[in-house]
């Protein structure tokens, strides 16, 4: 980059992110207003910046749950409201436990669950920790003494 200028044009990504932004509109545009931003009044190249920003914000989730609930509300609303499809919604199998997409990652089947049968393998019996509540190390030499003492 040169005076905040591209050298090449990044075409098929800078293509991919106007038709992420022009079809995610409404909260692209919600999100660009509510951080004082103006996109149809920026440089290209600067709007190319936000919309890659905002595109990179918006794929990072805590959990796949989280990306799940956010796609199906996503769905509903776009739905709804502007009657158009959520295109964007991952396919279950397409997150990563980092909470990022996988593109590459192969579709694994989830493992059978097995019910709990306790009498097959119970838990062997563990004493009890004694305790001395008048000694400084009231638990013995398993933990040390509580803060303070």
């Amino acid at each position: 980059m040169a005076g905040r200028g591209v050298f090449r044009t990044p075409g098929r990504a800078a293509y991919s992110l106007l038709e992420w932004g022009i079809d995610l509109w409404p909260y692209v545009n919600g999100r660009a207003l509510v951080n004082g931003l103006q996109l149809a009044s920026m440089e290209f190249s600067d709007m190319l910046d936000v919309l890659h920003y905002f595109l990179e914000d918006d794929m990072n989730y805590s959990t796949a749950e989280q990306a799940e609930a956010r796609d199906k509300t996503r769905s509903s609303i776009y739905g709804d409201l502007y009657h158009s499809e959520y295109k964007y919604a991952a396919q279950k199998g397409d997150l990563s436990a980092s909470g990022t997409m996988d593109f590459d990652a192969p579709q694994e089947q989830e493992a059978e669950i097995k019910p709990f049968e306790p009498k097959k393998k119970p838990k062997p019996y563990l004493e009890p920790t004694s305790v001395n509540a008048n000694s400084p190390k009231p638990f013995g030499d398993i933990l040390d003494s509580p803060l303070g003492h």
